[in-house]
């Protein structure tokens, strides 16, 4: 009963929070995709006012890098959900069995110690943003909003994390998980 798939131990926390994190992550997978889908309009605006009108959007530019940081957030805590962070495997044939899920409990834990850091930083940061009401430069779009919606999509990158972490611990003290 070491395999993942039929174990119901093994996937207790996923099936516990299984409803509200299907729900985050579909409005959180739907949401970036509306955003590059609206990065990928205002681009290809601008590139043809440029080119063939010599009109570019001027504000283009801001919103460009607004949204870039948007996807990026907003996909982080359903890219740590799914363990497809970019990883090097060089050792990966040396942990099997409780190594494995030790190696998978330690890495996990340090994800949420550092995207929650990292959430709480960005924050503060936001406050401020919002306290001095920072703007960008052409469209004097508010920043605090993008910087917090950077923020939640952290900590929920933290709490994808944790929940990984559950699972690791769950899989180190099972049965039949090998030495």
């Amino acid at each position: 009963m070491a395999d993942t798939e039929t174990d119901p131990a093994s996937d207790r926390p996923s099936r516990l929070l299984s409803l509200p994190v299907d729900i985050v992550e579909t409005v959180l997978g739907a949401a970036g995709s509306l955003l590059l889908l609206a990065l990928m309009f205002s681009t290809a605006v601008d590139v043809v006012g440029r080119y063939f009108f010599n009109a570019p959007l001027g504000w283009a530019y801001e919103m460009t890098q607004l949204a870039m940081a948007a996807i990026v957030f907003v996909a982080l805590p359903s890219v740590t959900l799914r363990r497809e962070h970019v990883t090097v495997g060089l050792f990966e044939d040396a942990f099997g069995g409780r190594m494995a899920h030790l190696r998978d409990l330690v890495v996990a834990t340090a994800m949420v110690a550092g995207t929650g850091f990292l959430a709480l930083r960005m924050w503060e940061m936001a406050a401020r943003f919002a306290r001095f009401g920072d703007t960008t430069a052409t469209l004097k779009f508010p920043i605090a909003p993008v910087v917090m919606l950077g923020a939640a999509g952290l900590g929920l990158a933290a709490a994808a994390a944790a929940i990984l972490a559950v699972k690791a611990l769950i899989g180190l003290f099972r049965k039949g998980s090998g030495s």
